[in-house]
């Protein structure tokens, strides 16, 4: 780092990575500084709030990987409202992943907060900013990003005013900090694999980001498109230097061509870093796809691979046609099976790409009415049925009548219940019917008032102070009773007389008692 080798590094809560000793400061200064240090973010961290912000850290043949993930700032309690993770990745310089001769990267994802109660924050932002960059300690070579502490996105360069911390969301920086000469500028925004695929008739701007790593220094990028057509670009200089590249992909430029970015700073003698991105612009493709199969009466959706600025042109069965992309059919019928058709026409004179997709809407089984009696007294039952076999019986509310497979229904409580019948086809598509279920209570009889004893050939009275009953007995040859309630004894024995009240809703109540007739004694 700046020429000094180093065999040992210590990794710090607060953000930051340091050689030669550790450092707990919660409060960061600006580079540069005394202490040997690369920060990633150099601030309030708080990794006691969630377990697994833990900084992890990862070491490997020629690298390391210091990861701070979901770390909230100190004076956080609770669940944090507002957390960062970031990352430092050393390298000695022959590891692709951050580029063959840089050493140092800065990986960021949604950073959220700057600064601590400890460093005179409030709400995660204001007091002392949060510092990034690197810094060897001798007071004169140091690379600083920024120094964030606003909620915000601005950014005026590594020595400017305080920063806005959004600018770092999603944000890689690579340096090489190896030497102790002039650094070359930084670069952020390159794709994955410093490639991009445009497809033909869709438009892509590349956006890079060049930082001078020394304060004080400006930069300036040059772009050189090869000739390459459909291509419009601009570039901005200063303590951040942005260059875009927006390409058309169009017939002329199909094909893979190289993009070169040179970005210098104005140090003297000047350092340069060059940016060289592949564009690969193809012909439009499209796959048509569909939620197939469903069943009838379901919506049949269909879709197919987006290309900016394109026509979309759908075919089908029953003369059905779309120019939607993802087009739907509301309540589909069988008649909707068959083969769709679509072809996809970019812009700009591109050659159209057409797909198709196989549709099944499979039918649903025939499920007609309910039949059978509706109404049921509590602890009856009555039994339901379909001529479509096979189906499944449920009762919405079970605490009102409940129903078993064969479709008999038992009241269980006085109210009402839906009844369903729900019959499942071989490819799964359901249908049902339904019927409602009154469940009727039965009436409340009084206590019947008795002589339980009587003897053949005389009579006693019996009474029940429920009104409209029916007096029977079980044994008229033993006893008999009127409908005033009147026993007769006919022979010695036991008969059970019943006592039988009917509502209006043809419910009934039965009442029993016992009557023992007694002989005479033989004179």
């Amino acid at each position: 780092m700046y020429g000094t080798t180093y065999t040992q590094c210590y990794i710090n809560n607060n953000g930051n990575i340091t050689f030669g000793s550790a450092q707990g400061g919660y409060s960061s200064t600006g580079f540069p500084s005394a202490t040997p240090m690369i920060a990633g973010f150099w601030a309030d961290v708080n990794t006691a709030v969630i377990g697994s912000a833990t900084v992890k850290y990862k070491v490997s043949t020629g690298k390391i990987i210091v990861t701070w993930p979901g770390v909230a700032y100190y004076g956080t309690t609770g669940t944090p409202g507002l957390i960062n993770t970031f990352q430092i990745i050393l390298t000695d310089g022959t590891d692709a992943s951050i580029g063959l001769g840089n050493n140092v990267a800065f990986n960021y994802s949604d950073m959220q907060w700057t600064t601590g109660t400890a460093s005179s924050g409030t709400a995660g932002f204001g007091g002392t900013p949060a510092t990034v960059g690197i810094n060897k300690g001798d007071g004169t070579n140091y690379t600083q990003v920024g120094r964030f502490g606003l909620n915000s996105s601005v950014y005026d360069g590594g020595g400017g005013s305080t920063d806005g911390v959004n600018y770092l969301d999603y944000e890689c920086f690579r340096f090489n900090v190896s030497s102790a000469t002039n650094q070359a500028p930084s670069v952020s925004g390159v794709p994955a694999g410093n490639a991009v695929t445009i497809t033909c008739g869709s438009t892509q701007t590349i956006a890079l980001t060049f930082l001078p790593p020394e304060i004080n220094q400006t930069v300036s990028t040059s772009i050189n498109t090869n000739s390459l057509c459909n291509t419009s670009v601009s570039t901005t200089s200063g303590t951040t230097s942005t260059a875009n590249v927006t390409i058309t992909g169009a017939p002329c430029n199909v094909g893979t061509n190289n993009i070169t970015f040179t970005a210098t700073d104005n140090f003297n003698p000047s350092a340069s870093t060059t940016v060289t991105i592949a564009v690969t612009v193809v012909a439009a493709t499209t796959t048509a796809s569909s939620n197939s199969p469903i069943c009838a009466g379901a919506t049949l959706s269909l879709a197919t691979t987006a290309v900016t600025g394109a026509s979309y042109s759908w075919s089908g069965p029953n003369g059905f046609t779309s120019t939607l992309q993802n087009p739907t059919i509301t309540n589909a019928t069988t008649a909707a099976s068959g083969t769709y058709n679509v072809t996809v026409t970019p812009s700009g004179g591109c050659t159209a790409a057409t797909s198709s997709v196989t549709v099944v809407v499979n039918a649903k089984p025939n499920v007609p009415s309910i039949t059978g009696t509706t109404n049921v007294c509590v602890a009856s039952t009555t039994t339901l049925s379909n001529t479509t076999s096979g189906g499944v019986w449920s009762s919405a509310s079970t605490s009102v009548a409940t129903i078993n497979a064969s479709g008999v229904v038992t009241g269980v409580a006085a109210g009402t219940s839906v009844i369903k019948y729900v019959v499942t086809s071989a490819s799964g598509c359901k249908d049902s019917a339904s019927t409602t279920i009154t469940v009727n209570a039965n009436p409340t009889l009084a206590a019947t008032t008795v002589f339980t004893l009587t003897a053949v050939g005389l009579t006693t009275t019996l009474s029940n102070a429920t009104t409209g009953g029916v007096w029977s007995s079980n044994a008229t040859g033993i006893a008999t009773i009127n409908s005033g309630g009147i026993v007769l004894g006919v022979t010695s024995g036991t008969a059970t007389i019943n006592y039988t009240v009917t509502n209006a809703s043809s419910c009934s109540t039965t009442s029993t008692i016992s009557i023992s007739v007694n002989p005479f004694a033989n004179p």
